[in-house]
């Protein structure tokens, strides 16, 4: 990890690793705050930070009376995800943020009804968002899903919690298995202002479907469409069996 990254995301690493590799099982218990401050050589403010972070994440959670546990972990049929983008900027001391466009509700099209497996009376949410680092726009997503997995699902959830967050811990539908598609090209002329830009500038494209398990099937769920600025984003990939 170099050197620059900031504590707190450096504790929130050793964490997750520890978790991934069951050195702390399910059901475990953190030491407390004092103590782990001291093991690390961290403020106590750096690793309160840093156990809101986990805890935002899922990974753990924190009882009442009773001190912070390791929580179950849903397995994954494909092992793969992509480094969060929050995770990324904050390694880099670049401050992530993010802007909601839109947030609605649209009758199913035939490529939606296509691409998630819909019946062609099915309403779909739809959400657009720019994430930006340190006030420069970076990337632009947008995702469309089944509005009965989560028929009241608002606009100010999302600006608390992360949508993974939301379907997988609030409305508990595990996500088994991810399909990417990157490809690398050149931004087009009519996204140029939404990334502030004058010319063009290489972007990865990225297409993801994620699947859940409903009814004994495997479904598609979510359906993400993003452009990222290759020149200011790296993609890394993580291999895990259990997280």
């Amino acid at each position: 990890m170099h050197p620059s990254t900031p504590k707190y995301v450096q504790l929130i690493e050793i964490i997750k690793a520890a978790i991934q590799k069951r050195e702390l099982l399910p059901q475990a218990q953190l030491p407390n705050e004092d103590e782990i401050a001291l093991q690390y050589g961290m403020s106590r403010g750096t690793v309160r930070k840093a156990i809101a972070e986990l805890q935002r994440m899922g990974l753990i959670r924190k009882e009442q009376g009773r001190g912070t546990f390791v929580n179950e972990q849903k397995p994954s049929l494909s092992g793969f995800s992509l480094v969060e983008f929050d995770q990324y900027m904050k390694a880099q001391n670049r401050v992530p943020s993010t802007e909601t466009l839109a947030f609605e509700t649209i009758p199913v099209t035939e490529s939606l009804s296509n691409k998630l497996e819909l019946p062609t009376n099915a309403d779909v949410i739809y959400i657009a968002q720019m994430r930006f680092a340190s006030g420069l726009p970076i990337v632009y997503e947008q995702r469309y899903f089944d509005k009965s997995y989560c028929p009241d699902l608002s606009e100010d959830m999302l600006a608390e919690y992360t949508l993974h967050w939301l379907l997988v811990e609030k409305y508990q539908i595990p996500l088994v298995r991810l399909t990417h598609t990157i490809e690398r090209s050149n931004l087009a002329d009519d996204m140029f202002k939404r990334f502030q830009v004058t010319e063009p500038v290489p972007i990865f494209h990225v297409d993801r479907l994620s699947y859940t398990e409903r009814k004994d099937e495997i479904v598609p769920v979510v359906w993400y469409q993003a452009l990222y600025r290759a020149d200011e984003y790296q993609f890394h990939a993580q291999f895990h069996t259990s997280i």
